[in-house]
């Protein structure tokens, strides 16, 4: 449903693992869908269920599944779709990355923060990425502590790794003279800019009149009104 983004590649590295795990598959899928990590998975069309609704009513819908009665099955949505005929032998899964609808609710997100609650509350199951969303969820919702809850860490792509000294020294050196940066002032923006509650826009009005240099890293290209805040604030 988003273009890219930490949830896009949560299940980009799952869905390219698992035909290697030898397990019976199917994907719901809307063919109006744009994402930058779909586009890199080849899956076959044998395994596949399109979907044709505009996207803003697929995913708030909730999804009707032909199974067969004889094969239990688990239902794992990717962002907190619930099925419509639930039946005993169909276990439906979440994961929960965190609670931010929750904790900063406003009123254009209403529809989503009712989705969160009501799959939170048909879940069998729950996965969530941390201690800390494991801790917020029974903070808000402590009449679920009786489902099973399983704290599962987010894996490391084999593009993060170590570096030999040598080639640390090398980049750090490359950085500093490129940018005119050192490590102690330097303040790193990762992600979507455009979600009002990851602060780009009180962050960068901060920054303004210090010392701090700022890298901006994923999201998508610059807009002009960004552009123009960046040059207001930090020229």
């Amino acid at each position: 449903m988003q273009k890219s983004g930490g949830i896009s590649l949560y299940w980009y590295e799952l869905i390219k693992n698992f035909p290697t795990q030898n397990v019976n598959i199917q994907f719901l899928e809307n063919k109006k869908i744009d994402n930058l990590f779909r586009n890199q998975l080849n899956l076959q069309d044998t395994t596949i269920h399109h979907r044709s609704e505009p996207i803003i009513i697929d995913r708030f819908t909730p999804v009707r599944i032909h199974n067969d009665s004889i094969k239990p099955t688990i239902f794992h949505s990717s962002y907190y779709r619930r099925l419509r005929n639930k039946s005993e032998n169909v276990k439906e899964v979440i994961t929960l990355h965190d609670l931010t609808e929750i904790e900063y609710y406003n009123f254009t997100r209403y529809f989503h923060k009712k989705q969160i609650i009501k799959a939170i509350h048909q879940a069998d199951g729950i996965i969530c990425i941390s201690n800390k969303t494991k801790s917020d969820l029974f903070q808000h919702f402590p009449e679920v502590n009786s489902k099973p809850i399983k704290v599962i860490h987010h894996g490391i792509t084999s593009h993060y790794r170590i570096l030999p000294k040598k080639e640390l020294i090398r980049l750090t050196n490359k950085l500093e003279l490129q940018y005119l940066l050192n490590k102690d002032n330097i303040v790193l923006y990762v992600g979507n800019r455009k979600a009002k509650y990851k602060n780009f826009l009180p962050m960068v009005k901060a920054l303004k009149n210090t010392d701090y240099k700022l890298i901006i890293a994923g999201g998508e290209e610059l807009s002009r009104k960004e552009l123009i805040l960046l040059n207001n604030n930090l020229p």
